[in-house]
């Protein structure tokens, strides 16, 4: 269960001063699936770390939370088979401190979360943009959805010559087919995405910011999503999205310069 302790939920209209009590700002609480009943927590591995929330890649530790003694046993010994016998010293202290002296840590960074999702989603609720560009108000973590789906359809036009269609904000297409993205899952279970780059690349090259492609995101319309990472500095994400509405707006004068 990755990033559980980074559960958000917060009311777009709700009061953003400093001395409000952070813990008001998150009303959704995480129920860990081995929580659901005793029959399930039997049958249970809940594997889970804090690398992302308190900031340790580097101490390598993550854990595994295991009720029934025979189901422990049995997956000890697969580590142990799998060589998974070396321990970092450092981690289960860090571990320790982290779920029980960093409260506030994360309490500040989730607002910090908030406050940058905010941001993204006024800057996006503008009218000009509204019928753009549609903000996933996210349930947790720091990894913002946000579908160009809209904004996609809207420049399109046909070429008078050709008659083909063409895309001033491209969609992810399949190189080789020359269809739309959909991302297909393979027997691993992972995604296999077929090219998930076209969007993500057309706003590094034109304004010089790097998305994670959000394909994955929806199997309907994959082709128009974007991934955010909120885990920055506001200044940023405002310069991010400023950037975004004036390729938008360029786009838009691209339309009229064309239909004259």
């Amino acid at each position: 269960e990755i990033h559980w302790d980074l559960v958000l939920h917060f009311n777009s209209d709700e009061d953003e001063e400093e001395e409000k009590d952070l813990n008001s700002l998150f009303h959704h609480q995480h129920y860990p699936f081995s929580s659901l009943s005793p029959e399930i927590a039997d049958i249970t591995i809940l594997l889970s770390a804090p690398s992302k929330t308190f900031n340790l890649p580097s101490l390598l530790c993550s854990y595994a939370i295991i009720t029934n003694p025979k189901l422990k046993q049995q997956f000890d010994f697969r580590m142990t088979c799998n060589a998974h016998r070396m321990k970092n010293c450092v981690a289960f202290p860090a571990i320790i401190a982290a779920y029980t002296q960093c409260s506030y840590w994360v309490d500040k960074t989730r607002k910090l979360y908030r406050d940058n999702f905010l941001i993204v989603k006024k800057f996006f609720l503008q009218e000009k943009y509204s019928n753009l560009v549609d903000v996933v108000e996210q349930e947790a973590t720091f990894l913002l959805f946000i579908n160009f789906n809209k904004a996609i359809a809207h420049f399109k036009y046909i070429d008078p010559m050709t008659k083909q269609e063409i895309y001033p904000l491209p969609r992810n297409i399949d190189i080789v087919t020359g269809k739309s993205f959909i991302p297909e899952i393979n027997d691993g279970g992972t995604f296999d995405p077929l090219n998930p780059d076209a969007l993500k690349s057309f706003f590094f090259e034109r304004i010089a910011v790097l998305f994670m492609e959000g394909a994955q995101f929806s199997l309907e319309d994959g082709d128009g999503w974007i991934r955010l990472n909120l885990a920055t500095e506001p200044k940023i994400i405002l310069e991010i999205v400023h950037r975004i509405g004036e390729l938008l707006d360029q786009l838009e004068e691209e339309i009229k310069a064309r239909d004259k």
